[in-house]
C-alpha cells in the first residue's frame, strides 16, 4: 500500500485493486468502473470506502455516480473529474512513448508534469523515471486504452 495510506491499516483492511489485464480498444472509464462494481459485489460486503488515485481517480468517479449503493466514502486522491488540455497532451505523450515502449521516457513526461522544472526537480525526475520504468510491463497495451479513455472524457 502506499505510504500514504499506511495509517489506515490501523483501523480497516486495506485493498490495492487495479484495472483488468487485456483490455480492449475502446474500453472507457465508465467500463472499468462497472467491472469493479462486479468484483465488490462477488468479493466483499458493499458499501466499501473507495479511495481513487490520479487515473483512478476518474474510475471511481463514474463508479460512485454509476454504483452509489456501493460506496459508503469515496475519497478521490490527486485526481480530477477530467483532464485540462495540458494533462490531455502528456496522456497522450505517455500513450505515444507506451507504444513504442520508451518506458523511461514516458515516466518522465509524467514525472516532468508533477515536478518542479526547478534543479532538485530535474534530478527527481531522472531518478523517479529510472525507478517506475524498471517496473514496466511487457505489453503496454493496457496502459494505452486507460491514458486513451481518461483523454476521452468530456467536461
Amino acid at each position: 500500500m502506499l505510504s500514504v495510506y499506511k495509517f489506515l491499516k490501523q483501523e480497516y483492511t486495506t485493498y490495492i485493486v487495479t484495472r483488468k489485464p487485456g483490455l480492449p480498444d475502446g474500453y472507457s472509464m465508465q467500463n472499468m468502473a462497472n467491472e469493479y462494481a462486479v468484483m465488490i459485489r462477488e468479493e466483499f460486503a458493499p458499501p466499501v470506502d473507495v479511495i481513487g488515485l490520479s487515473t483512478g481517480g476518474s474510475v471511481a468517479l463514474y463508479f460512485a455516480a454509476d454504483h452509489p449503493y456501493l460506496v459508503r466514502r469515496l475519497v478521490i486522491h490527486s485526481s480530477a473529474y477530467t483532464l485540462g488540455d495540458a494533462g490531455k497532451n502528456v496522456q497522450m505523450r505517455i500513450g505515444h512513448l507506451a507504444r513504442q515502449r520508451k518506458w523511461r521516457e514516458a515516466c518522465a513526461v509524467l514525472l516532468g508534469f508533477i515536478i518542479p522544472r526547478n534543479m532538485f526537480g530535474k534530478i527527481a525526475v531522472l531518478l523517479g523515471s529510472l525507478l517506475m520504468s524498471s517496473t514496466a510491463p511487457n505489453d503496454p497495451s493496457d496502459l494505452i486504452v486507460t491514458v486513451e479513455a481518461e483523454v476521452k472524457i468530456i467536461k
